[in-house]
């Protein structure tokens, strides 16, 4: 199979240490995020430690994303302006877990993933 032109996607990454690492600081670094991904206009984005639903509207649409993948218990999502199809989540234990989005750009359907390899005990 050859694909006749290249594929290319913009896709950010991030730890966003939510409120129950920084509580007291959280809404300054949650504007602080808001306002790269309105700088950086990705395609795609995987947070980890997003554990409400109010930090990832919020991110979502700082970044223009109309879709999304959340699994709050893992305090892992993936926002995406392509629609998302399917999502997967597992908890691993040890603080080890891993949400997959089925996303589709019109062309083609790809996955994207939320990883967070944190040891530690309990749940992810």
């Amino acid at each position: 199979m050859s694909l006749s032109a290249a594929f290319s996607l913009v896709v950010l990454t991030l730890n966003a240490g939510g409120p129950n690492r920084f509580p007291r600081a959280w809404p300054q670094r949650r504007d602080a995020i808001a306002a790269d991904l309105k700088t950086e206009g990705p395609a795609l984005a995987a947070f980890q430690e997003i554990r409400r639903a109010e930090d990832l509207t919020a991110l979502k649409a700082a970044a223009g994303h109309g879709f999304d993948a959340f699994d709050p218990d893992l305090g892992l999502a993936v926002t995406s302006r392509f629609p998302i199809l399917s999502r997967e989540s597992r908890d691993l234990g040890g603080g080890w877990g891993v949400l997959s989005a089925r996303v589709a750009d019109g062309k083609l359907e790809f996955d994207a993933y939320s990883v967070r390899l944190k040891p530690e005990d309990g749940p992810a």
